[in-house]
């Protein structure tokens, strides 16, 4: 994605793509904590300003449990009809589901950082299987290090046996207070 300036092209998103044939026939976590310690319903990180996201892009049901090293989330991905999707088919990745990522990140710097949040980088991304229409998965965040400016942790989407569908090694979200009053008031 880039945008035009008057003097160049200005690239706001850069990546590398490396395509593998096959891989992994089945990459389970192991680290699911499926415990609901201070459960929370999902509509309030959009309802009090945590979350910013659209109904399309709103796809936690709850988050089970956090702490300073963890946060794991229960969600359901859209059944969206091809005309939502536009040019983003949900078929081999669903990027509504892939986005709760780093949702998971904007929740965990507003409960142990309480300001808001906003994703910047990661190291990598593995696709390992597509998640149907409809269906419960969980979310694993493990914080892998953190500060009052910025939260770096790997996100790994998984089925209620572990069974990884997707992972983001080296998630990286920038923490203001000053962004905490631009989410609450939108």
């Amino acid at each position: 994605m880039w945008g035009d300036s008057e003097e160049a092209r200005v690239n706001h998103y850069r990546g590398i793509v490396t395509l593998t044939n096959g891989g992994p026939e089945r990459l389970v976590y192991d680290g699911f904590d499926a415990a609901e310690a201070s459960a929370v319903d999902g509509t309030e990180f959009y309802e009090s300003g945590t979350l910013f996201h659209g109904p399309m892009f709103q796809v936690i049901d709850r988050a089970l449990n956090s702490s300073e090293g963890r946060l794991t989330l229960e969600c359901t991905t859209r059944n969206l009809s091809a005309k939502d999707q536009g040019q983003f088919p949900t078929d081999a990745q669903d990027l509504y589901a892939t986005d709760v990522k780093f949702q998971a990140l904007l929740i965990w710097a507003r409960q142990f950082r309480e300001a808001g949040a906003l994703p910047t980088s990661f190291t990598r991304c593995e696709q390992y299987r597509a998640i149907t229409p409809g269906e419960r998965f969980y979310l694993s965040l493990e914080i892998e290090s953190a500060t009052n400016a910025r939260v770096t942790g790997t996100i790994t989407i998984h089925d209620e046996h572990g069974e990884v569908f997707s992972r983001i090694i080296g998630a990286e979200t920038t923490i203001s207070k000053t962004l905490t009053f631009v989410a609450a008031t939108q």
